[in-house]
């Protein structure tokens, strides 16, 4: 069959809400209808298994998307950043094995995507670099 490739995503979002509702996170340790980091953890993953993105970039603004549209009356802006790293067969031998991975090079490219209010086009940070780890 075909060789997939395969790529670690290191994600990293900043969710931006209506008239400062994170702010009572801060002020009063009340976190109350706010999206709590665990629900973000799953629906990256979520949004990982649903959508069809091939890029990070792709992804990112996936991501933003979903939130806004999963939680109009709390955001107004997600900012999201993927850190992408390749991985490669792991060599057994002069073979590659079957189901095992290793790092391709201590190379990553990070992305920077973010959505403003949905009503407008999307807003790209179009910080795209190279970075060594």
């Amino acid at each position: 069959g075909p060789v997939h490739g395969v790529y670690e995503y290191q994600v990293e979002m900043a969710l931006h809400g209506h008239d400062g509702i994170y702010n009572k996170c801060y002020t009063n340790g009340d976190n109350t209808g706010l999206i709590a980091t665990d629900t973000q953890k799953n629906a990256i993953y979520a949004v990982a298994k649903r959508m069809s993105s091939t890029t990070p970039k792709e992804f990112g603004l996936d991501l933003c998307r979903d939130f806004l549209i999963e939680y109009p009356s709390i955001l107004e802006a997600a900012k999201v950043e993927v850190v992408s790293t390749k991985w490669s067969w792991a060599a057994v031998g002069d073979a590659p094995h079957d189901y095992g991975f290793e790092k391709y090079s201590s190379e990553s490219t990070a992305v920077m995507s973010a959505l403003l209010p949905l009503e407008t086009d999307p807003i790209e940070f179009s910080i795209i670099s190279k970075i060594k780890k």
